[in-house]
């Protein structure tokens, strides 16, 4: 008692005890090491203390017959001071650094957060990033000279964003921009490519007479001008139109829609002097369609068709967007839709919902309203169904999942049921435990976050622990 003890083994001592602990001379072999802890005192694993020369000390994880002396590795150099510290890790497989919860990683230099990984998957540098090769493909050390170029003259290279070219911008072959192009001078086009004689057309802004100027040759004359006000001006030309023209104003002050329709439906004979008489007999109006009149024709071709009432039909009305008759074309409902009808029924065959929620059994006072609801897939009588008694889903069909089902609450992951290369797997979260246990007698096994089982205690503290002796 109060003494020091010391083993030996062939005359050589091997382990001694001492008044802070033990001294082991030699490797220690075991299936297990556990240090335990008590209260807040410090709890640490020390390799190399001691020491009064320069030597490598390292930790060795062997998991595989191939890697026999180690298969990933923590070791600091034999360089003194300022060695290396280093992770080695071998074989083909993934090297992972992670963390399971929503905590960020982190890579410190000199005492300073140099790189963080957060929860979202995204990276910030504190520092700049250095790329000796390429980035999607794009050599950004030869490009340098424009990513750093503010102005430029002509023939050199173009600016970065809010830059100013300067000089004769001349290009054969197309220029394209997804923002603005903003041109102090003016606009030059050329078939020929070469900008020359006097075969070009031009796009020029006349600050004396503050016009848009569309020509030939800087022509002033025979142009299209468009004004300060809005107005467009064709000069010293014709306008020739092959196809329709569309006015969505007057022409001379005239509606042209409105008249235009009036005087489709007029009878090709009609003169100048028709009577208000004679058009009503047609159902018009000197201002348009009378309230009174039915129109019974066959097709009616219309531009945009406003109404103050609702459209009838028959008991099957059909709305047929080009091509007609194919069931192809776009029906585009430029508001809410409402379906007070008791079937709605979709033919196609894709259905895309740009909500992120669909609501069933809408209007239900309670559960016991919304029992049944739920989605059936026709041909395999497979459907999910909300059943109101005990308030769950219930699913007709097996349920497959390739990367099992998470269990947890709203925020917090608790465990996973998944299957892992052919092994059925109840994986806890980090720091959750595993239990089994009967609705009428309570929890029979527990498994804790160290692997620690337990069966009769829910508090296992060694690798099997049971509550009662083994019968």
């Amino acid at each position: 008692q109060n003494g020091a003890v010391t083993l030996y083994h062939d005359n050589s001592p091997k382990l001694a005890t001492t008044s802070t602990g033990i001294d082991v001379t030699g490797a220690i072999t075991s299936s297990n090491i556990n240090i335990n802890a008590s209260g807040t005192s410090e709890r640490y694993l020390q390799i190399g203390t001691g020491t009064t020369a320069n030597h490598y000390a390292y930790i060795d994880l062997v998991g595989d017959a191939t890697y026999t002396d180690y298969g990933f590795r923590i070791m600091r150099g034999n360089s003194g001071a300022n060695t290396e510290t280093s992770l080695a890790h071998r074989g083909t497989g993934n090297f992972n650094i992670g963390a399971s919860d929503s905590a960020s990683i982190r890579f410190n230099t000199n005492g300073s957060n140099a790189l963080t990984l957060n929860s979202s998957q995204n990276a910030t540098f504190a520092g700049n990033i250095v790329v000796s090769g390429t980035v999607d493909g794009i050599d950004i050390a030869a490009r340098d000279a424009i990513l750093t170029s503010t102005t430029t003259t002509a023939g050199a290279a173009l600016p970065k964003a809010g830059g100013t070219l300067t000089g004769l911008v001349q290009s054969n072959s197309t220029i394209q921009t997804t923002a603005n192009i903003k041109v102090g001078g003016y606009l030059l086009f050329d078939g020929n490519d070469d900008f020359t004689g006097s075969d070009y057309y031009t796009i020029q802004d006349d600050v004396s007479t503050d016009v848009l100027r569309i020509g030939r040759n800087f022509n002033t004359t025979d142009c299209l001008e468009l004004n300060s006000t809005g107005d467009l001006h064709l000069k010293g030309g014709n306008l020739t139109v092959s196809g329709n023209i569309i006015v969505g104003g007057t022409v001379d002050g005239r509606d042209v829609a409105t008249d235009g329709t009036k005087l489709d439906t007029i009878e090709t004979s009609a003169t100048a002097d028709q009577t208000q008489a004679e058009i009503n007999a047609l159902g018009i109006t000197a201002t348009g369609l009378s309230g009174t009149p039915n129109i019974g024709v066959g097709t009616i071709s219309s531009g945009n068709i406003t109404t103050t009432g609702y459209l009838r039909g028959p008991s099957t009305f059909t709305i047929d967007p080009a091509a007609h008759g194919d069931d192809t074309g776009t029906l585009v409902i430029a508001g809410n839709l409402q379906v007070d009808g008791t079937t709605t029924t979709i033919n196609s065959t894709t259905l895309t919902v740009d909500d992120k929620n669909i609501t069933l059994a809408s209007g239900s006072a309670n559960a016991a309203a919304a029992n049944g609801a739920g989605i059936t897939v026709a041909g395999a009588s497979a459907n999910i169904v909300y059943e109101s008694t005990n308030d769950r889903w219930t699913l007709n069909k097996e349920v497959f999942a390739q990367n099992g089902f998470m269990i947890g609450s709203t925020a917090t992951d608790v465990g996973l049921i998944k299957n892992s290369s052919g092994v059925f797997d109840f994986q806890a979260q980090s720091a959750r435990q595993i239990s089994f246990s009967n609705v009428t007698n309570g929890e029979h096994v527990r498994i804790n976050a160290t692997g620690d089982v337990g069966i009769g205690t829910t508090n296992p503290t060694n690798h099997i622990n049971t509550g009662t002796f083994f019968k």
